[in-house]
């Protein structure tokens, strides 16, 4: 007997057990974990609507694909680009559920503009608020709800869930326990009139060409050798009219410095795409202006007043050609750095041989204060060639090009300006490029009548028998 009321007792602990595990809030959080229990967890009937999907559900529901049959599946989401843009889900998500109902004979349906979340199993309903990660994080306290789970008796338990129940207190409520002050909403107002919120046009503007465009900055520095001088000791005089023109408190290194070049090996981008490394090339400062003018004018569009813009879609080919013109400009600079210092001992002959006769006549006073016998022409032509060695040597440590790039997104304030637009439009035309003009704005142009997205479901995958 005592056996008995043993075995009763553990069967309604369980049965009260199970009625706890699977009671659930009516207001709730739906996150990837929610989701993918409920899909997991279904036996008979599995529905899955929502703008996106992530990688952790496209997985559970791929896994759950070749139940189908004993299983009946359906998957409806917004193919639309923006949804994944935005962080509704993630391209990985997409990419794996498509190939997962493809392998499984199966398909998804397409609902453009679907911004609700549902999900049924079995006898479970769960609608949700999908979140958009670009613009907030998702919820993770059951106290911001994002989702209602729903029973037998919708309206009922709304109303206890909500307190709207004549018989229930408001402590009793799941949600809106507390009622709001007047402080509240005022604390609230002035926060707005501090930091108001831009107005909602111009943000979707906005998104729709930092999805398309971004402002780059590519700057080549300390590569140039015009105008690079030796400067000189200002103590050391010189008489030989040759070295006076050339000699003012510095020493001009070279007369024509475009015309001079030497020899790299470097990668190039062929206009395929394809890396061909370490190509001989004849490299100058004419040349890599050239090259850095060619890059720019390929890929980059000058909008005047505002800078250089990209288009996301040629970002990869840019960075690609970007990375070999740094390579090439590195390889010019050690190359550069190498002529420069056998032409610095071409260069100090006609030097020295200038100054030492003129020193003699009036060596500077540092020279004796330094030891050196001022009246031995060798010891001074040695501590001339000191200076001068140690001259060209700055000079030649000073040339170290370097390639910068900066990529900085398209700012509020310049699409709040109109002329940003005409300025891109001009750019565009420039170089004939008239359909990005008519793809570009039209997107720009839609973007306050994107909820007018055209009605009726299209799928992808296999088509359903």
């Amino acid at each position: 007997m005592l056996s008995s009321y043993l075995l009763y007792g553990m069967v309604f602990f369980c049965l009260e057990r199970i009625k706890l595990i699977g009671k659930m809030n009516t207001f709730s959080v739906a996150d990837d974990k929610t989701l993918i229990e409920l899909i997991t967890q279904a036996r008979r009937r599995l529905v899955y609507l929502a703008p996106g999907v992530s990688e952790p559900i496209a997985r559970a529901i791929a896994q759950r694909l070749p139940e189908q049959g004993l299983l009946d599946i359906n998957l409806i989401l917004d193919l639309d680009p923006e949804v994944y843009r935005l962080g509704y889900g993630t391209v990985e998500g997409l990419d794996l559920l498509q190939k997962a109902v493809i392998a499984n004979g199966s398909y998804l349906r397409s609902q453009p503009g679907l911004r609700i979340g549902l999900v049924i199993s079995d006898e479970r309903l769960l609608v949700f608020t999908p979140i958009p990660l670009l613009v907030e994080a998702g919820s993770t306290s059951p106290a911001k709800p994002n989702a209602i789970s729903l029973g037998e008796h919708p309206a009922e338990q709304l109303a206890a869930a909500t307190g709207a129940s004549a018989e229930m207190l408001l402590s009793q409520a799941e949600i809106g326990q507390a009622p709001v002050t007047p402080e509240q909403v005022m604390s609230t107002l002035d926060e707005l009139k501090r930091i108001p919120p831009k107005p909602f046009d111009l943000q979707r503007i906005q998104r729709v060409f930092s999805s398309r465009v971004q402002y780059v900055e590519v700057e080549v520095m300390r590569y140039r050798l015009a105008g690079r001088a030796v400067p000189l000791p200002k103590d050391l005089l010189v008489a030989d009219r040759e070295i006076q023109r050339r000699l003012k408190n510095s020493f001009k290194l070279f007369d024509n410095p475009d015309a001079i070049e030497v020899m790299i090996e470097a990668p190039v981008i062929t206009p395929a795409g394809e890396r061909k490394e370490k190509l001989k090339l004849r490299y100058g400062q004419r040349v890599l202006e050239d090259d850095r003018r060619r890059l720019t004018e390929r890929w980059l569009y000058s909008v005047h007043g505002y800078g250089m813009l990209l288009f996301r879609e040629d970002r990869a080919r840019f960075d690609q050609e970007i990375e070999a013109f740094t390579e090439r400009v590195a390889a010019y600079g050690q190359s550069m750095k190498c002529y420069l210092e056998s032409h610095d001992q071409v260069a100090l002959d006609p030097i020295l041989g200038g100054l030492v006769e003129t020193v003699m006549k009036e060596p500077p006073s540092r020279y004796a204060l330094n030891g050196i016998d001022i009246r031995d022409r060798s010891a001074l032509a040695n501590a001339i060639r000191t200076d001068l060695d140690v001259a060209f040597k700055d000079l030649r440590n000073s040339i170290n090009p370097k390639v910068t790039v900066v990529y900085k997104e398209v700012s509020y304030e310049s699409l709040s300006d109109p002329q940003f637009r005409k300025g891109l439009e001009e750019a565009l035309r420039r170089k004939n490029k008239q359909a990005l003009v008519d793809e570009l704005f039209s997107e720009y142009d839609a973007v306050r009548e994107k909820s007018g997205c055209s009605k009726g479901t299209s799928a992808t995958g296999s088509k359903p028998g």
